[in-house]
């Protein structure tokens, strides 16, 4: 009985090219890939093949269906560091608090380039290192 359920399983199973998840969960994943990524390279030196590529894709997909109407990720995310690639990245408004700037001051930055930065879907990722460098400016500069 044990062998015929396990093929009517195996025959009913179909494969998805295709998953229907909220922007949320969609965040959610991407937070957990990101942090996957770093365990691996901390315990075996580099990420699984395809991991990084899949995180950004499903970041792009959460971008591209998210509401447009908001330009930071939920709560889930605030003041986590993503991977997105190799390098670690924050979201736009842990780095505005990070550097005592508004947001949109950021994101003018990371424009112009005056920060390094991702953008991924229309939305920028400062670099952590890159917000570190501004922050060790701004304190040689003010002593």
């Amino acid at each position: 009985m044990d062998g015929d359920v396990r093929s009517r399983i195996g025959a009913a199973v179909q494969r998805v090219d295709a998953v229907l998840v909220s922007a949320d969960v969609g965040r959610v994943l991407v937070h957990w890939l990101g942090q996957l990524a770093e365990v691996t390279v901390q315990r075996n030196g580099c990420a699984p093949a395809g991991l990084v590529e899949v995180q950004g894709a499903l970041a792009e997909a959460v971008a591209a269906v998210g509401d447009s109407r908001v330009r930071e990720p939920c709560d889930v995310l605030a003041s986590e560091v993503l991977a997105l690639g190799q390098e670690p990245v924050v979201n736009v408004g842990d780095a505005a608090r990070m550097l005592d700037l508004k947001p949109d001051t950021v994101r003018l930055m990371c424009r112009r380039g005056k920060l390094g930065a991702k953008k991924v879907a229309g939305r920028w990722f400062p670099a952590v290192a890159a917000v570190q460098n501004q922050l060790r400016r701004r304190v040689e500069r003010s002593a």
